[in-house]
């Protein structure tokens, strides 16, 4: 080959092979960097974190650190919009959280937890809630929440801190009062029987009666008791002196504080500005959740054996389509239709409906006696605020009787039974179906609805 294409040969080859070493060099390069990416994800991730419904308070505006909830380790959900308002947090309803020992920001998470599960159950999205607490606040707090709104919970916590709160959007602040030392006189307006009731909206919706134990004398159980709860037990009236109510509430109050209670006024004075806030936001936080009664509708169907009908494929009907079905049965040949009286209840009250005779069988512990039995229809109800609706314990029986009463063929058989324990939406009527072995159906419609003391819808119809 001559020398000049020779030359020009090796030149081609010089810079092919620089060429593949800078390729080389970069796809070397293009590794470490991801391995470096990986050995320090933790810095990346805090520089690109997204914020959920527990996101952190921005830094530098209080002590406000993340409140782990079980949304924190969710994807993030900026592109889905809560289905409800926080104005709207004054009617959303929680179980009874129970406080124990916890600092404000911990009883905070577990009371935004609890919101979180109501909304899972109820079908609502949550709202982005979060929560800027001072760093003074780590005294640990005591305390049952009872049956209440979110915002009445968030305010009582506030009141037991013995911090003031205010909300702005979905963002609450907590801020300690100033310590002046001053003398501080104030009178509150509250009902004649407030420091002597057990409001139902504070009580537990499934309490028990207390039992003695075995072998313990009446006066030995009283001593295990507070001074509130021996007041019930003995049948005395429930009434607390206010600084004992406010103990039993979870709030211990400077020994300095005094009281003077005369009919529906409360005065009292004191040199503490944390007791002052105290007194004051759990009077509000307790007046603003007053008790409320549950109405209860039920209408019973019996449809016959080979009917060609299809429920709706709904567990619960708004009264428009409640409405259509019952026209809809109603024009059926066979189909019994029968609405029993409407009742109210308080919150965790037993309630019952009954459509009964009674009639004599032979008893299966007295040979040749005999005793009563009920047959006929029988419903039981036990019902709770809960998120925006209702959770409602149901039991329905349909007692059939046989044979003549008071003979020895008497006898009386359930025919249908329907337990169950479920969120019902407010004013729409959940539905409960049980196929017997003859083919025929029982259909149980119950419409629960809030009413307030003075028997109005809690959220009226528009």
């Amino acid at each position: 080959m001559p020398w000049p294409a020779a030359l020009l040969t090796l030149a081609i080859m010089k810079k092919r092979v620089a060429a593949a070493l800078i390729l080389l060099v970069a796809l070397l390069c293009l590794y470490r960097g991801a391995d470096l990416l990986v050995q320090n994800g933790n810095t990346t991730a805090k520089t690109t974190k997204h914020p959920t419904s527990s996101s952190p308070i921005p830094d530098g505006v209080t002590d406000s650190p993340h409140l782990p909830t079980k949304a924190s380790n969710r994807p993030p959900t900026s592109g889905i919009h809560a289905t409800h308002s926080p104005e709207r947090l004054k009617e959303f309803f929680l179980p009874e959280v129970t406080i124990d020992g916890l600092p404000l920001k911990a009883a905070l998470t577990k009371l935004l937890a609890a919101y979180q599960d109501v909304c899972r159950e109820s079908g609502e999205v949550p709202l982005h809630l979060t929560f800027i607490v001072p760093p003074e606040a780590t005294r640990p707090l005591t305390a049952k929440t009872g049956i209440r709104n979110l915002d009445s919970s968030i305010h009582l916590l506030a009141a037991i801190a013995g911090l003031k709160v205010s909300r702005s959007g979905s963002e609450y602040t907590f801020t300690a009062p100033e310590e002046t030392g001053e003398i501080v006189k104030r009178g509150l307006q509250v009902p004649p029987d407030f420091f002597s009731r057990e409001s139902s909206a504070e009580a537990g919706p499934f309490a028990e009666p207390a039992v003695i134990p075995e072998g313990m004398s009446f006066s030995d159980y009283l001593a295990t008791l507070g001074t509130k709860e021996a007041h019930i037990a003995t049948g005395a009236p429930n009434q607390l002196a206010p600084a004992d109510y406010f103990a039993s509430k979870g709030i211990t109050l400077d020994p300095s504080t005094s009281f003077s209670l005369s009919g529906s006024t409360l005065q009292f004075t004191t040199t503490s500005a944390a007791d002052q806030i105290a007194i004051e936001g759990l009077i509000d936080a307790t007046l603003s959740n007053p008790p409320l009664q549950h109405k209860m509708e039920t209408r019973l169907i019996n449809i016959p054996a080979g009917m060609d009908w299809t429920p709706p494929d709904l567990s619960q009907l708004d009264d428009t389509g409640a409405a259509q079905m019952m026209r809809q049965l109603s024009q059926l040949k066979g189909v019994d239709l029968m609405s029993t009286p409407a009742i109210t209840a308080r919150v965790g009250e037993d309630a019952k409906v009954e459509i009964i005779h009674e009639i004599l069988v032979p008893s299966p512990t007295a040979p040749g006696g005999f005793e009563t039995q009920p047959s006929g229809l029988i419903v039981d109800f036990r019902a709770a605020p809960y998120g925006f609706g209702h959770h409602v314990d149901l039991n329905y029986s349909e007692r059939i009787a046989e044979g003549e009463s008071g003979t020895a063929t008497a006898k009386v058989t359930e025919r249908t039974a329907i337990a169950d324990s479920s969120f019902s939406s407010d004013g729409n009527a959940q539905m409960h179906i049980q196929t017997h072995p003859d083919g025929t159906r029982s259909v149980v419609l119950v419409t629960p609805t809030l009413i307030d003391a003075t028997g109005r819808p809690l959220h009226p119809k528009e």
